[in-house]
């Protein structure tokens, strides 16, 4: 194997791992216990959902809880009113 190919496999690798540290990072769950009332209103799309839900600490990252609810079928089972979410 020649040099160029052992630097490029080293620099994939490398960027590799950084990124399967973020994604492991991004989807643990939000530090927190505590219940707080979440209110759904109905005009509400998932992508203003999925940020709300990050300002008040339900999640860490809004676009792999909009790619993990989407891939789970759960995205269209969110319903409106008002909702008790536990933190992390």
């Amino acid at each position: 194997m020649n040099t160029s190919v052992k630097i490029i496999l080293i620099i994939f690798l490398t960027i590799f791992v950084i990124f399967a540290g973020w994604i492991i990072y991004a989807v643990m769950p939000a530090e927190g216990s505590a219940e707080k009332p979440f209110i759904v209103k109905e005009s509400s799309d998932f992508s203003s959902l999925s940020r709300r839900l990050k300002k008040e600490g339900f999640v860490k990252n809004p676009f792999l809880f909009n790619v993990y609810s989407t891939i789970t079928g759960k995205k269209e089972k969110i319903t409106t009113g008002e909702h008790t979410l536990a933190g992390g």
